[in-house]
């Protein structure tokens, strides 16, 4: 392994030998004697979080969201909802025809019916003039099993560390016929194939076609199917916290930097009003105004984040640390001018 750091960001590369790996695209698994893994960052909970970036990072994560761990793990969500639905559009166009699909290993799928209705996020498939629906399995290109069904159903599941839209298909009332054999067949009440892939990447092309806020406003064409309503609501969820989070960090280190000078000051004013008092005694004041100049300052940068309040009320609540100080003041100078 090697470790380097650019731009105050760590990476690592690693040579792996003797390595044995899954294959999710292909269901297998697969041997080598070397592998060479590209280059990847090491994630820091304390680096990536807005609290701990500097202010030049801060601006280029306004300019960059996705560079944020939820908004892009929430950018991924939708990714995947819209490359389902488009994958479910596609199906529906072109099933009638035929579909070839990939399984594991050397294993296709052709699959054809010749009636196809939507219903919500399925697929129902059914026979139509004495021509069944057909699905057709292959070993290393050739002809295996054939499955004869009078209906069926098909339906695109996301889930699981692969995001890629995977197909699944169920027949009912099955008639199998294994090419390899000469018999007659055989009868199933049910014939499922679960997780077959569509021959062509989904994702990529729409992950890296589009920015957050373009993938939001393309994302309204499929406002009707939940799944991507549910993504692209907690997409511009995570989207204005992070927005909220950036305008609460300036705000805060703001409001904190001017409290240091008022606290000066505060000090100031207090030995010139105290100044028979030990400065254990002034320092004892001015300190316990600044905890709670600190606290409302903190309290503050967490209200603005919750976004069932205006963020101009966590805005208000950060500066009102700072007017606690400068009321102190205004209170230890008009006394010390009465004197």
């Amino acid at each position: 392994a090697l470790l380097f750091e650019v731009d105050g960001q760590t990476w690592v590369t690693l040579r792996l030998e003797n390595v044995a790996r899954f294959l999710p695209m292909k269901g297998e698994w697969g041997f080598s004697d070397g592998v060479d893994h590209p280059q990847f960052a090491i994630e820091s909970p304390f680096r990536d979080h807005p609290r701990f970036l500097t202010w030049t990072e801060l601006r280029r994560l306004s300019r960059e969201p996705d560079r944020y761990d939820k908004v892009r793990e929430a950018k991924q969500q939708l990714v995947a909802a819209i490359a389902a639905e488009r994958l479910l559009q596609q199906i529906r166009r072109t099933l009638k025809g035929g579909i070839i699909l990939s399984g594991p290993g050397d294993q296709t799928y052709e699959l054809i019916s010749p009636t196809v209705e939507r219903a919500g996020q399925n697929l129902n498939l059914a026979s139509r003039d004495q021509i069944m629906v057909r699905l057709e399995k292959f070993t290393s290109d050739r002809p295996a099993v054939q499955f004869l069904a009078p209906v069926g159903r098909l339906w695109i599941e996301v889930d699981g560390p692969v995001l890629e839209p995977r197909v699944s298909i169920e027949l009912s009332d099955v008639r199998v016929l294994d090419r390899r054999l000469s018999d007659r067949g055989t009868e199933k009440s049910v014939e499922t194939v679960k997780r077959v892939r569509w021959p062509e990447p989904l994702l990529d092309s729409i992950d890296q076609e589009h920015s957050v806020l373009e993938l939001l406003d393309s994302s309204s064409e499929f406002g009707h199917v939940p799944a991507v309503r549910e993504a692209h609501a907690t997409l511009r969820y995570q989207l204005k916290r992070l927005v909220r989070r950036i305008i609460g960090q300036v705000s805060e280190r703001m409001a904190t930097s001017i409290s240091c000078v008022l606290v000066l000051l505060l000090g100031a004013l207090l030995s010139m009003h105290m100044r028979s008092s030990l400065p254990l005694v002034i320092y004892l004041y001015s300190f316990l105004l600044t905890v709670v100049a600190v606290i409302i300052t903190r309290s503050g940068g967490n209200l603005i984040i919750n976004l069932d309040y205006s963020a101009t009320v966590g805005l208000l609540v950060i500066w009102s640390g700072d007017l606690v100080l400068v009321a102190a003041i205004g209170l230890t100078y008009w006394k010390l001018a009465r004197n």
